[in-house]
């Protein structure tokens, strides 16, 4: 992850938060506006260009504890967003 703060600067707005009655998940949903300051290897090149993509966040949790992560975004749409 601290490859990637060196990369971009990210402002994280709109939280909603969910989760199970039974307590075993949970979901983030926010939209992630930022910049793109340094070329990332593979990745269009650093222009500062200004993005905003909305991302999805699910969490297992186990005895309160956060056991697994796993997160989506529409990369298509971020990287046409630095290709312009």
């Amino acid at each position: 992850m601290e490859f990637c703060f060196d990369c971009v600067n990210e402002t994280i707005l709109n939280v909603i938060v969910l989760s199970s009655h039974d307590e075993r998940n949970a979901e983030a949903k926010f939209i992630c506006k930022g910049e793109y300051l340094k070329t990332i290897t593979n990745y269009p090149e650093a222009r500062n260009q200004q993005y905003s993509v909305e991302f999805h966040v699910f969490f297992e949790l186990k005895e309160g504890l956060i056991y697994r992560i796993t997160n989506y975004f529409n990369e298509n749409d971020w990287l046409a967003q630095l290709a312009a």
